[in-house]
């Protein structure tokens, strides 16, 4: 799905939200109606994430001359979508495909790629808690939540489990509070939770 929405919107097949009409109705083949709140960060009409959503519209303006895209996902969880894209791009799906830490496997073989280094003291810490006993909190490396749904998960996590909360760097975030914890949270809830920049995302699942 995500990469349907990539292809469309940097290859300006299809209309999509500006900031003069936010409120416009994305209609793409094979997905249901999407609003602004359903679109991925990069086909937003602001981003702060500075030089990617460059790199994006390269590399997806690119995408014609390769011969095959390889996608993780399979036929029969994607199937309208993969057929609305086949006359457009050469995607080929080959998954589901699961990292081989998740098997069992050596560590050293994931593959994954962190766009931060990670934080192991967060496993030491989780080790010490009950099994099934944490709840993850973590919106992945794009989202930046607004100020007030920062504020809200953060009054609600300490009526919670512990927990761990993936919060990005300090460079991510923005003067209008996006993305920042309330000011004393950290301190307030040290013997319930931990926050961390990033984790080491197979090993913490």
């Amino acid at each position: 799905m995500l990469y349907a929405v990539y292809y469309r919107f940097f290859n300006k097949l299809n209309v999509f939200p500006t900031v003069d009409d936010l409120e416009l109705i994305v209609d793409l083949p094979g997905l249901p109606s999407m609003s602004l709140k359903d679109l991925p960060t990069f086909s937003l009409p602001t981003s702060p994430f500075g030089t990617f959503p460059r790199l994006f519209s390269d590399l997806f303006q690119s995408l014609q001359k390769f011969k095959w895209v390889l996608g993780n996902s399979f036929d029969h969880l994607e199937k309208d979508i993969m057929d609305s894209m086949h006359d457009l791009c050469p995607i080929k799906p080959i998954g589901p495909l699961v990292p081989p830490a998740l098997l069992g496997q050596d560590k050293e073989l994931d593959g994954a790629i962190e766009m931060w280094k990670s934080d192991d003291s967060c496993i030491e810490w989780l080790v010490q808690q009950s099994p099934s006993s944490v709840i993850y909190v973590s919106f992945g490396s794009l989202v930046t939540l607004p100020a007030a749904q920062m504020g809200a998960i953060a009054h609600a996590l300490p009526e919670t489990k512990p927990f761990l909360w993936v919060v990005k760097p300090p460079e991510f975030l923005t003067p209008d509070g996006a993305g920042q914890l309330p000011p004393s949270f950290i301190e307030e809830t040290k013997d319930q939770g931990k926050v961390v920049a990033w984790s080491p995302q197979s090993a913490a699942s």
